[in-house]
């Protein structure tokens, strides 16, 4: 009987203290998911500020092309102001493309255009200039010149005149900055 004790006794002790060594390696665990959940965490904050900073120099960027973009339109037009006051009469102020719609069509054209004095002439294209498709006389015939929201196209306006019996043009530029000197140039000749 006392071999039998000392046996369940001995087994006792043995179940105890391997309930304990699971007991610390569950321990342990837990430590190290608690450490490595901080460490993910930290990494986490990290790389979100991290992320936070690339958006903000990103804006900072953008904001700057912006505004050096603005400051080229600003020179752009007041170059084209300087040059309007020293053409000499029938001479030729602005050429280029634009896509047009007005008149009594109502289909969208690309065309090479002429604006010269007081008048935007349209071409077929830039090869033949002597046969004009259109020409628009702008002087104090020009209500006003609008974007145009209602055509949905970017680098649109629109140009009212002031006979309501006369149809709007419609334009778009391939770029906003050709809309920019196009408008400033039609505003010029018209003397909007």
């Amino acid at each position: 009987m006392m071999e039998q004790a000392k046996r369940e006794a001995a087994e006792r002790l043995r179940r105890e203290e391997l309930r304990r060594a699971e007991e610390e390696a569950r321990r342990i665990q837990e430590e190290k998911d608690r450490e490595e959940a901080a460490r993910r965490k930290a990494l986490e904050a990290e790389e979100r500020e991290r992320i936070k900073k690339q958006e903000e120099e990103r804006k900072k960027i953008k904001a700057e092309e912006l505004r050096k973009r603005e400051e080229t339109r600003k020179a752009e037009r007041e170059h084209l102001k300087e040059r309007f006051k020293n053409l000499k009469d029938g001479e030729v102020m602005l050429t280029g493309h634009v896509t047009a719609q007005g008149g009594n069509s109502i289909m969208w054209r690309r065309r090479y255009f002429q604006l010269k004095g007081d008048s935007l002439a349209l071409f077929k294209n830039e090869q033949d200039l002597s046969k004009t498709v259109d020409k628009i006389d702008l002087s104090n015939k020009i209500k006003s010149i609008s974007d145009d929201a209602e055509v949905m196209i970017p680098h649109s306006f629109k140009l009212n005149f002031k006979d309501f019996d006369e149809e709007p043009y419609l334009f778009y530029c391939d770029e906003a900055e050709d809309k920019d000197l196009l408008i400033v140039g039609i505003q010029l000749a018209a003397r909007l």
